[in-house]
């Protein structure tokens, strides 16, 4: 086989042996490039893995703060129910004692009605005589 170099001619013999070492040199070759392209891929995928544990990170994060003001939402509505239920029970005492008022003026009002009769008819018998 002749190969031309810098403008000369050069003979060039392929032995089983340079032929042998041909395909071995091609074959390191490759799988330095082989090695190399996982390196690179690999390297992209830890990129993009971290890539993407950061996003899920701020997304949890995100979540947890969320999470966090919507507790501190529910106690201040349980806080807020039970100062009305507290109001609440203090009012019907209340109603409770105004009726019981109401019922005692209505009973001394029932009476003094009774008396008034009592002494309208005491005195329409009185006026008789």
């Amino acid at each position: 086989m002749n190969i031309i170099r810098c403008g000369k001619e050069v003979d060039i013999e392929m032995t089983a042996e340079s032929t042998i070492d041909l395909s071995l040199l091609l074959s390191l070759f490759t799988i330095i490039f082989v090695g190399l392209t996982y390196y690179r891929s690999s390297k992209k995928d830890t990129s993009n893995d971290v890539k993407e544990q950061m996003k899920m990170s701020v997304k949890l994060d995100t979540i947890c703060n969320t999470t966090n003001e919507t507790r501190s939402d529910i106690k201040s509505i349980n806080k807020q129910l039970t100062d009305l239920m507290e109001t609440q029970i203090l009012q019907g005492q209340e109603l409770k004692t105004m009726w019981r008022r109401v019922d005692e003026h209505s009973e001394k009002l029932s009476e003094h009605e009774e008396k008034i009769i009592n002494l309208e008819k005491e005195n329409i018998k009185n006026e008789e005589n």
